[in-house]
């Protein structure tokens, strides 16, 4: 049976909550049947642990080392939730494959438990008789974070990173292109919000900051995105007026089959005229009979070519094409006939 995508999500998140952080750990970590029905996170399964700021004595099999500091336990109980410590100390720490080897351990484990006592093999405390079933659940848990990661995980660093093209493209106010990639990010950003809403990934998920933002939880970023768009919106609308008032003068004269080569022209491509001579004033647009664009070939091709594509107006009407074609890597000058 697949796990569902919202059970994934608020699996990490509440294994995110309760990360392995030697500065906050307690000496001692204890938890029952009723404390873990309460609230279903490793530190209220059954069974105590034990932190110490010393490293395992050599020998001592009931203990493991943490980051410096030594995990012990008294009994069968506290050997298994010290497992699944293991588990969440993988985990938390980004070891996935880790996470997944120690959810493998602790199912074999548990297994072998089962099949031990029906062979008369172990007595279990009564302790651990009734805190297996928590156990087991608990696994269920830290299996399901292992088969649903990939999915949840897809899904939020594709809001990261929208969130770092957001951050990126605001910062050139001038640029047109960065503006409307900033838009389309943002309209992206929002459909993967909407995604996140659905699977129900808690609203206080963190997204890690970048250059000029703050980490941001997903309840932050939705009110965020809005502000977003209506500064890309305005920025646009400033960049847009910047380029209305450059080339009001040629739109003002320019019309009919010229506007083309006017937009090349705005565009940042060459315009000549009759023997290669420039055009590039608004009145020179209005009236040469005329035009020509030149193109070259790609440059990883062996031998360099070149094209000239033009027409000839009367009036704003173009009234035959042009197009010639050689080899070099520049129009000449007396194919601009």
């Amino acid at each position: 049976m697949k796990t569902p995508l919202a059970m994934v999500a608020m699996l990490l998140f509440t294994a995110s909550g309760f990360a392995f952080d030697q500065r906050k750990l307690s000496p001692k970590i204890c938890g029952s049947v009723e404390q873990y029905e309460q609230e279903r996170i490793w530190e209220n399964l059954p069974g105590c642990v034990n932190v110490s700021a010393n490293r395992c004595e050599s020998g001592n099999n009931n203990c493991i080392n943490y980051g410096g500091r030594a995990v012990t336990w008294e009994d069968d109980t506290g050997a298994f939730k010290a497992q699944f410590m293991t588990f969440y100390n993988a985990w938390d720490s980004g070891d996935y494959e880790g996470a997944e080897s120690a959810a493998s351990i602790i199912g074999s484990n548990l297994r072998d438990l089962v099949r031990d006592v029906q062979a008369g093999r172990v007595r279990p405390s009564k302790s651990l008789r009734e805190a297996y079933g928590r156990f087991d659940h608990h696994l269920q848990y830290i299996n399901a974070l292992n088969a649903g990661y990939g999915q949840v995980k897809e899904l939020m660093e594709g809001i990261s990173q929208n969130y770092m093209r957001i951050d990126n493209s605001l910062g050139e106010s001038r640029d047109r292109l960065a503006q409307i990639a900033a838009s389309a990010a943002t309209h992206q950003l929002k459909q993967m919000l909407d995604r996140a809403d659905k699977a129900k990934i808690p609203e206080g998920w963190v997204i890690a900051g970048t250059q000029r933002q703050q980490p941001i939880s997903l309840a932050d970023l939705r009110k965020q995105v809005s502000q977003w768009q209506g500064t890309s919106d305005q920025q646009l609308g400033a960049i847009d007026a910047r380029e209305k008032a450059k080339w009001a003068a040629y739109d003002a004269v320019v019309k009919g089959d010229r506007i083309p080569y006017l937009e090349h022209f705005k565009k940042g491509t060459i315009i000549f005229g009759r023997g290669g001579v420039r055009i590039s004033t608004p009145e020179e647009f209005k009236s040469a009979t005329a035009m020509f664009y030149c193109l070259g070939s790609d440059p990883r091709q062996a031998t360099p070519t070149w094209e000239i594509r033009g027409g000839y107006f009367q009036g704003d009407k173009q009234t035959s094409s042009y197009t010639d074609t050689g080899v070099g890597t520049t129009c000449p000058t007396r194919a601009y006939k």
